[in-house]
């Protein structure tokens, strides 16, 4: 079990590093890649409320950051490095003229993903998923 979780930790620390584009789920629930898909099991307005019911029980910076990174935004799915998130909220509300650093921005995922897997916001996003095994082609 412990070499599971420094496998999980390491996995999801260079994917930090490495400053590009991740899954939300997949960072929140340590499932690597290959192993599962996330198959939404509601149609999209729910999850879509389910997760601005989640994102609005963390500070703004930090829902910011997380639409940012993982590709939440409407009409903007497309999800964004430390770089990108660090550059459009530099004229944006939480962080003032002055910008942020991209170190600030991973610091703040950072925290904001500790916040998301605490179990209470957790049940709420796994009640949009279902876990199901990859068919092996």
């Amino acid at each position: 079990m412990e070499e599971t979780r420094r496998e999980k930790y390491r996995w999801a620390r260079e994917a930090q590093q490495e400053g590009g584009p991740i899954g939300l789920m997949k960072v929140i629930h340590g499932v690597p890649d290959g192993l599962f898909e996330y198959v939404l099991d509601y149609d999209r307005e729910d999850v879509s409320a389910v997760l601005d019911q989640v994102l609005n029980t963390i500070t703004e910076s930090e829902s910011l950051v997380i639409k940012g990174r993982f590709g939440l935004n409407p009409g903007d799915s497309t999800p964004k490095t430390l770089e990108q998130v660090s550059r459009s909220l530099r004229d944006g509300t939480p962080f003032g003229k002055s910008g942020v650093t991209r170190e600030r921005i991973r610091q703040i995922e950072a925290k904001a993903l500790w916040k998301l897997r605490h179990p209470t916001r957790r049940l709420k996003l796994d009640a949009c998923l279902v876990l199901k095994k990859e068919e092996e082609a």
